[in-house]
């Protein structure tokens, strides 16, 4: 075309061609040899300086064009010493002998079976394109909608017409379908792990159904993948991503039971305790709803309710211990002590009731009992022998008997008080019943203490 410097559409065309044709054109371009037609004798004279002008004014798009680039700097470096031309109505065209002695001083393209592609024409390639491109959508929507029977169906299709048609149209679009694929399951991934890490933010409680679902997810995402690494080319190309969701979810579940483990180490009256255990029973159960459960899924199952059943064995051994602590600060009579270890087994009982045994719950029923079954009877005691009205003789083992009960009620009165004044274990007795006690003591004490002072006021001087 005589209009090179102008837009050059002869000349991109030309580029894109020998791409098509030959593949790597900077490997081969030693074998092209150019020849221009339909131009004026004064004209192909200015040849050269046409193509120097034309690639110092290529746009921002032609400059991106490599081919179209390499083109023109392979014409301009062998135009240099003058252009061939050839028009039939020129005196100075060459002549055919003379032509073809030109172009065997070209160096011929080396093994040319492994240089020259497969080349469709423009129409071909439109009506090709137009069907790869449905493929990929049905690809596409076979991925969102999770039709795994459809999905590897449409990939081993597209498989087969890359391998057999070698058209870069058809391996690129056979490459980009498995890379919407890699993307699909990447942008997957993320979003499981986002929505597993919102489901086990402290204070997110509402997570039931948002597990279940991502359980499901991963279940399609393992499908999904292994669908995928029946093409060699995307295993090539991409990390297994359904292996790094499971991991994640271990790594989830882990971390729960170090808090948990921290918190039992620490204070069983964690606030976060119950809400930890309620979330590792749910990460344990989270893949109850996926259509079957095999290989990895199966082995990541087993590992999250092991964890789950750690959890639980430190939970009830440290509830155990702070049971029979408070039991032991009873027969002790150390208060606070109980209240400090009924604290903790109460809000294990209200704030982990699900993760407990029915014996368990019972075990701090009866710790609240317990003080009323030890005092209780210490305090009857007292209450019979005064009520009983013994003679008063003077004799002496009328002394000891009575001296030895009168210890007995200066140790229980006190041991009462004690009790009901102390903070907090109105938590976890029933502080009316050991007033009652101590009220009905305190008065028959004195009713006792009146009898006597009015029987000793009634003696005369021998019976004092």
């Amino acid at each position: 075309a005589d209009r090179i410097g102008g837009r050059g559409e002869g000349g991109t065309h030309l580029a894109h061609t020998l791409v098509k044709i030959f593949g790597d054109t900077e490997k081969t371009k030693e074998a092209f040899s150019y020849i221009f037609t339909k131009f004026e004798d004064q004209k192909a004279k200015a040849i050269p300086q046409s193509l120097q002008a034309k690639i110092q004014h290529l746009t921002s798009m032609d400059q991106a064009d490599k081919a179209l680039v390499m083109l023109l700097n392979d014409m301009i470096q062998k135009t240099e010493n003058g252009a061939i031309t050839l028009n039939l109505n020129s005196a100075v065209a060459p002549t055919p002998k003379e032509l073809m002695y030109w172009l065997s001083s070209s160096p011929a393209v080396e093994e040319p079976a492994a240089v020259f592609h497969d080349y469709v024409t423009l129409e071909s390639l439109s009506k090709l394109k137009l069907q790869l491109a449905r493929h990929r959508r049905s690809i596409t929507y076979a991925l969102e909608n999770t039709d795994l029977p459809v999905l590897r169906y449409k990939l081993r299709q597209l498989q087969a017409v890359a391998s057999e048609l070698l058209v870069a149209d058809t391996r690129l679009s056979y490459g980009e379908c498995l890379q919407d694929m890699g993307r699909f399951m990447l942008s997957k991934s993320m979003e499981i792990r986002r929505l597993v890490q919102g489901c086990l933010q402290d204070g997110n409680t509402a997570i039931h159904r948002d597990l279940l679902q991502a359980g499901k997810q991963i279940f399609y995402l393992i499908k999904i993948e292994d669908t995928a690494r029946e093409h060699p080319q995307f295993a090539e190309a991409h990390p297994a991503l359904d292996q790094g969701c499971l991991d994640f979810v271990t790594e989830c579940q882990s971390r729960l039971l170090t808090h948990v483990q921290t918190a039992v180490d620490e204070s069983l009256q964690n606030d976060l305790l119950g809400e930890w255990m309620d979330k590792m029973s749910l990460v344990a159960n989270m893949f109850m709803d996926v259509p079957e459960q095999e290989g990895r899924l199966v082995s990541l199952v087993e590992r999250l309710q092991d964890r789950y059943a750690s959890a639980k064995e430190l939970l009830h051994q440290q509830f155990s211990v702070s049971v029979v602590t408070a039991n032991a600060a009873v027969d002790q009579l150390k208060w606070a002590d109980y209240v400090l270890h009924m604290d903790d087994a109460v809000h294990v009982v209200s704030h982990c009731n699900a993760h407990l045994t029915a014996d368990m719950i019972d075990q701090v029923t009866e710790a609240s009992k317990y003080p009323a079954k030890v005092l209780t009877p210490q305090v009857n005691s007292v209450l019979q022998f005064l009520q009983a009205k013994t003679e008063m003789n003077g004799a002496d083992e009328w002394v000891e008997v009575w001296m030895q009960h009168v210890e007995e009620i200066q140790r229980v009165l006190p041991l009462l008080d004690a009790i009901i004044k102390e903070d907090g274990i109105a938590r976890h007795i029933r502080i009316p019943d050991f007033k009652d006690a101590q009220q009905s003591l305190t008065a028959e004490c004195l009713k006792c203490c009146q009898d006597i002072r009015t029987k000793i006021c009634s003696m005369d001087a021998d019976q004092l």
